[in-house]
């Protein structure tokens, strides 16, 4: 980002509209930090504080939260510079901002199913459960070549928890069978209410 900043001053500059600016660099500075954030970084500015906040403040996203946090910082900013012409392209850029950054972490609202078999089945689950904090259930089943007994582990997670199933399940069971397929509508606890 440092680089970028300090390069893209040498580009001629078409327009000079802030409200373009505004949004268009905000967009793409929350596509960034959805992806750092989906994969368990952070730029350690508000969106740290955000994902701090979400573990007490499950039922906002975390685009809502870092959308809050800026808005005091706008505002509190504008008070103390008594700079008051540019809180409306910031309040535009922060909304387009937390807008981007969710689209990224939750897409339109679908989750995913993992499908997992492995001999260390226990582990695994322990992991998804006591890390991820998601439920997981057991299911039974029977490999059709080895004609064995196999423990199927069936887990839904939001779309951000991916990159921590697969790193949690690679950590423990390299050699493991995993099936991941969009969930389009999960309904019950940690999701949607049932309706």
């Amino acid at each position: 980002t440092s680089v970028a900043a300090d390069l893209l001053v040498f580009l001629p500059v078409p327009t000079l509209d802030p409200l373009l600016y505004a949004v268009l660099g905000s967009l793409v500075l929350g596509i960034g930090g959805g992806i750092l954030i989906s994969r368990g970084y952070n730029t350690g500015g508000s969106d740290l504080a955000a994902v701090m906040l979400k573990t007490k403040m499950k039922r906002l996203s975390t685009g809502n939260l870092i959308f809050i946090i800026d808005i005091f910082i706008v505002l509190g900013s504008a008070i103390v510079t008594k700079n008051y012409a540019g809180i409306f392209h910031s309040v535009i850029g922060t909304y387009a901002y937390s807008f981007a950054l969710d689209h990224v972490l939750d897409g339109s609202k679908t989750a995913k199913m993992s499908i997992i078999i492995s001999d260390k089945y226990e582990d695994i689950a322990n992991g998804i459960f006591d890390e991820i904090e998601r439920g997981v259930t057991l299911l039974h089943g029977l490999g059709w070549y080895s004609h064995k007994d196999k423990h199927v582990i069936l887990c839904v997670v939001k779309r951000d928890q991916i990159f921590a199933v697969k790193s949690l399940v690679y950590r423990i069971d390299p050699n493991a069978f995993m099936i991941l397929t969009d969930a389009k509508e999960v309904l019950g606890s940690g999701f949607a209410a049932i309706e």
